[in-house]
């Protein structure tokens, strides 16, 4: 009896443990909001990727900070606003990179050799005819657009791979 009762009671603390450790890191899918007003809804404003309170999360009433620990998923594309410059502060991880533009605006990534952009999943371009620039930022994984899009790289970034 008491070794079933030692086993229950550190499965139970098996499972709170990776409850906590696990549970904090879960990646969401936000969209950036560089002006931070969660009330103003989303607008296209230049800041950096790392700032406090420019990622709208897909659901909550405030805006958060990136977690490249994740990491999570990035919508680029708001409704109001005009060109866009978003510079990597750090080296950042994103899981897929959406690029949502509804006009022609162009977005703007710039970072440095010290502070690239790692894509896990690949970028995907949804909507729209503006143009994602990254010719002064280092990009590290698989870039594949799934439309006809405008994607600009320099020649330190790898060049994307064809879509598929």
């Amino acid at each position: 009896m008491h070794a079933k009762t030692n086993l229950s009671i550190q499965s139970l603390a098996l499972f709170l443990l990776s409850t906590l450790l696990c549970g904090s890191a879960l990646a969401d899918v936000l969209t950036w909001d560089g002006d931070t007003d969660y009330a103003n809804g989303i607008n296209n404003a230049n800041g950096n990727w790392n700032d406090a309170s420019v990622w709208r999360p897909s659901s909550g009433s405030a805006n958060v900070t990136w977690n490249s620990a994740a990491p999570d998923d990035a919508i680029l594309g708001g409704t109001t606003g005009g060109a866009t410059t978003i510079a990597l502060d750090a080296a950042t991880g994103v899981g897929s990179l959406t690029y949502a533009n509804t006009s022609t605006r162009t977005f703007t990534i710039t970072g440095t050799d010290a502070n690239p952009l790692t894509v896990e999943a690949g970028l995907i371009k949804t909507n729209g005819t503006g143009v994602l620039d990254f010719t002064t930022a280092k990009i590290i994984g698989s870039v594949q657009p799934s439309r006809p899009s405008v994607l600009c790289v320099s020649a330190t970034s790898p060049t994307p791979s064809p879509a598929a």
